[in-house]
C-alpha cells in the first residue's frame, strides 16, 4: 500500500509515495501544563496533550518525485503549519497530522538526498 498524503481544505493537494521501507514504532509524548504558586505548591489545571508521531523511512526515491514533496509541503502544507491526513499504511487506519519534519524535507532537494524519513504529529486526548 503506498502512503497517499493529502489535504482536503484550501490549499488543497495531494501526493503519492511509495511503500516506506521502515516504519518506526508510534512514539507518544504527554504534555501536561502545570504552574508554581508563590508557597511553592504545583498545580495541574488540565489532564494534559497527549501527541502520537508517526515516522516513516523511504529510500530510493528519485530526485524528480522529491522535488515534488518539496513543492507539496511547501505550496499546500506551508511547512509544518496546515493539516494533513493520510492512511498508515501498516494499519489502515485515516489519521490526520502535521508535518513534524519540513525543515528537513527543504534541505532534501539541496542535497539530492534519494533517502529521507517523514515525521508526523497526530494530536489525541488518550484520557477519555
Amino acid at each position: 500500500m503506498s502512503l497517499i498524503i493529502e489535504r482536503t481544505t484550501a490549499p488543497t493537494g495531494s501526493i503519492t509515495l511509495k511503500d516506506p521501507s521502515f516504519s518506526f514504532p508510534t512514539r507518544i509524548s504527554r504534555r501536561q501544563p502545570r504552574a508554581i504558586s508563590a508557597g511553592g505548591s504545583i498545580y495541574v489545571y488540565t489532564q494534559g496533550l497527549t501527541e502520537q508521531f508517526q515516522t516513516y523511512s523511504f529510500k530510493n526515491i528519485s530526485n524528480a518525485k522529491v522535488k515534488e514533496l518539496m513543492q507539496f509541503v511547501k505550496n499546500t502544507l506551508n511547512g509544518s503549519a496546515n493539516s494533513c491526513t493520510f492512511t498508515n499504511p501498516l494499519t489502515g487506519v485515516v489519521v490526520t497530522a502535521y508535518l513534524q519534519n519540513a525543515e528537513e524535507v527543504y534541505e532534501m532537494v539541496f542535497d539530492q538526498r534519494s533517502g529521507f524519513e517523514l515525521e508526523f504529529r497526530v494530536i489525541t486526548d488518550l484520557s477519555v
